[in-house]
């Protein structure tokens, strides 16, 4: 079973997808922009 198949089986998710992907990144970048605010960096 490839790691793509273990993801949608288990996961339901498609890593084919390039939108995964870039879904990924954005909560990232979200988590990094809040910490940015909390800790006052600009």
């Amino acid at each position: 079973m490839t790691v793509e198949d273990l993801a949608h089986k288990h996961l339901g998710v498609d890593l084919t997808r390039p939108e995964f992907w870039q879904e990924a990144v954005d909560l990232v970048k979200g988590d990094i922009h809040r910490f940015l605010e909390l800790t006052d960096h600009r």
